[in-house]
């Protein structure tokens, strides 16, 4: 193996998420003009002194040939990001072979003090109120004007985004006045640690903006608060919890364990 090669090696058989880069639309073959992105997962299978070698069932692949494209890949310990063009090699039978040939070296997005895998749980997110301070200003919150990170920096109990309160008996539960102009959107995560998650993204998420989660693991849910850390152009959003208890990091963990086990079960009787 070339030194070349031997920068890419970590990404293989790792999965990715490939995005067109910011502002590059992507062309319909019948010539009618740009199609909507939708997000494409594939998997790394190989890599040599100039591109890595990816495969597919996602027929959108196809319209990406060609097109600089920005590849997430979920390591263990981290998220890289390789930017680079996209050939594809094999149109039919799928799956759909792909290389990427990379301007640069991998990115660390993030490093993680958290297990994470992906999984789609259905969650609910809970937005401030149109208008409100909390939306007009969504990096409203912790700093020097805001100590306690609360969104109401003089105590006046002005516009606060949903978030977990204690009810009577000690649960908790979303602050969510039904007539308070917050709005739910129910969407799903693509992935999930004790520390935050990415989501399909929903109508007026901004990056900076603090929202309530309310999170389905199984037959149990959670009630949560985050921080909104990106919007991306591919349709997907991260979050990071904001004041997660133990319990509720206990049982989020437990989850991603259970679903990690689970996969490594299914490979082993393929």
């Amino acid at each position: 193996m070339t030194e070349a090669s031997r920068r890419f090696d970590g990404l293989v058989n790792v999965s990715a998420t490939l995005a067109p880069v910011s502002g590059e639309l992507v062309g319909n073959p019948d010539g009618s003009g740009p199609v909507p992105w939708q997000p494409i997962r594939a998997n790394t299978v190989g890599v040599t002194d100039h591109a890595l070698r990816l495969e597919t069932t996602e027929p959108f692949a196809l319209l990406l040939d060609g097109v600089t494209v920005t590849a997430d890949f979920r390591e263990p310990d981290r998220i890289s990001r390789l930017t680079g063009r996209l050939e594809v090699l094999i149109r039919d039978p799928p799956p759909y072979v792909l290389a990427l040939r990379p301007v640069g070296e991998p990115e660390d997005l993030q490093r993680r003090n958290w297990v994470r895998t992906g999984t789609v749980n259905p969650v609910v997110l809970i937005l401030p109120p149109a208008g409100s301070v909390a939306d007009a200003h969504p990096d409203h919150g912790a700093g020097s004007g805001d100590p306690d990170g609360s969104g109401d920096p003089d105590g006046s109990g002005g516009d606060r985004p949903a978030g977990p309160v204690a009810s009577p008996d000690g649960r908790p539960q979303l602050a969510l006045v039904p007539d308070d102009g917050a709005e739910a959107y129910a969407t799903e995560t693509v992935d999930l640690s004790a520390g935050g998650m990415r989501v399909v993204s929903v109508p007026r998420l901004t990056a900076g903006m603090r929202v309530g989660v309310l999170l389905t693991l199984g037959d149990a849910e959670e009630v949560l608060e985050a921080t909104v850390l990106e919007v991306r152009h591919d349709g997907l959003a991260r979050l990071s919890f904001l004041h997660v208890s133990e319990g509720a990091s206990t049982r989020i963990t437990k989850h991603v364990y259970d679903v990690m086990m689970a996969a490594r079960r299914a490979a082993r009787r393929r």
